[in-house]
């Protein structure tokens, strides 16, 4: 099958580098043609494609979207739409279907009614419409909105941060006739004796991020965990109406000024900003140290996770409905043989053992806060877990040491990703349904 892509910047916004990407990842160059918005031929296939870094759904330029208040509204981006003269030459009887798609982000919960709403205003069958984003409940949210356009999760971070890891901890030398020894770098085998119980770091400011960082702070375990907030500058200089309502989707208002006031003083006395195993790097230019967090190249390079036994991820997400999005960030610790606590929206740990099988180590970790779908009380279930397993650490010791395979398994789950051939069966898969 020969794929005929329309992209045009200029009319539809997006970004057109994602899509050329896309393509270039997935077919020969024999196996496509690029057009612009002026396609003349009636007997060909079209698929025309829109690709973002962020949100489609926040950046969708559509009058549906009026009709609900809480629908994302455009913050200063150029809008992304389908252009007039794509839509009539669809209505003239071009077979087109429509891509729009993210690979980085789960976007708007409503994302599927959203767009439904803008095809059945332009007046394009729903059924000729593709929307790939990150959310492992895409299919869900079709059901409920009864809605007929074709969704798919791809699963992009994930495959990109397994293979990135595997090239990172793998060592290959040269024989002299020309053939590769390769093998794993000692120092990201299994560790038995680490040096923190817990491991959590935190990059930008979010609600449930903050919440953590001071949960550690009041219970006066800053001693048992590997802890950073690399963003508190954005809480510490942001107004204070703002500040007094961070909390709201995670603590119950009676309780908001005390941690509050906690985190305020944590990150005045420089309380665990940083990991205290990071080496800081040093920009040439200011000479002042880099702060990168914990996924980026330094924490690999450096193999900070070979520090904690049990890692409290805080993900991109927490307090949307009918979202799980699985990024690196709970992908990295399987690799580096750590026990998961995942901070996220529910149903992250059930999605991420349903997508991958990995294990999670129910016989020792209560993860029934995964299920709790009130914001409220799965944070006080998250938190009454830690602290449960804080005053355990002879016990969680004991665990890993006598579970290396269960964890040696669940490392190669995660390397095995990176060989997943989902999304370019997707891509392939991209056709006009008559």
């Amino acid at each position: 099958m020969h794929y005929n892509f329309i992209i045009d910047e200029k009319l539809s916004g997006g970004v057109k580098s994602e899509s050329i990407e896309r393509i270039e990842n997935f077919f020969d160059k024999s196996e496509y043609t690029i057009c612009d918005c002026n396609i003349h031929d009636k007997s060909l296939i079209y698929i025309f494609l829109v690709g973002v870094y962020g949100y489609p759904s926040h950046d969708l330029n559509s009058v549906t979207k009026q009709k609900n208040s809480d629908w994302p509204k455009q913050e200063g981006k150029e809008s992304i739409q389908i252009p007039k003269s794509i839509i009539d030459k669809y209505h003239s009887g071009f077979k087109i279907s429509f891509l729009f798609f993210t690979t980085d982000e789960c976007d708007n919960p409503d994302s599927v009614e959203i767009f439904s709403d803008y095809l059945d205003y332009i007046k394009i069958n729903q059924k000729h419409f593709y929307l790939s984003t990150g959310n492992e409940l895409l299919e869900k949210n079709k059901k409920i909105y009864s809605s007929q356009i074709n969704v798919n999760t791809n699963n992009y971070l994930p495959l990109v941060v397994s293979s990135i890891m595997n090239k990172k901890t793998t060592k290959q030398f040269k024989k002299t006739d020309g053939s590769w020894i390769i093998y794993n770098d000692k120092e990201y085998n299994f560790r038995e004796n680490r040096n923190k119980l817990f491991q959590c770091y935190n990059n930008a400011l979010k609600s449930h991020r903050l919440g953590i960082y001071t949960f550690f702070i009041k219970n006066n375990l800053t001693d048992k965990v590997d802890l950073s907030f690399l963003d508190y500058e954005s809480f510490m200089f942001s107004d204070i109406g703002w500040k007094k309502n961070i909390f709201k989707d995670v603590l119950d208002s009676n309780i908001d000024e005390e941690w509050i006031d906690i985190a305020s003083d944590g990150i005045k006395n420089k309380i665990s900003l940083k990991s205290e195993f990071e080496k800081h790097k040093i920009d040439s230019k200011t000479g002042k140290k880099l702060y990168f967090g914990a996924l980026h190249e330094v924490a690999v390079d450096q193999n900070l996770y070979k520090h904690g036994y049990i890692s409290v991820i805080t993900e991109s997400q927490w307090g949307w409905k009918n979202i799980v999005h699985i990024t690196e960030k709970s992908i990295v610790p399987f690799f580096f043989h750590q026990i998961p606590i995942i901070v996220a929206p529910p149903n992250h740990v059930k999605s991420m053992k349903d997508r991958y099988g990995l294990d999670f180590f129910d016989d020792i970790i209560n993860h029934s806060y995964d299920s709790i779908e009130n914001h409220h009380l799965r944070f006080k279930a998250l938190t009454e877990e830690i602290l449960r397993l804080s005053k355990l650490e002879t016990e969680i010791h004991d665990f890993v040491k006598d579970n290396q395979n269960r964890f040696e398994k669940n490392k190669e789950i995660i390397k095995n990703i990176q060989h997943s051939k989902e999304n370019e069966n997707f891509w392939r898969s991209l056709t006009y349904k008559e």
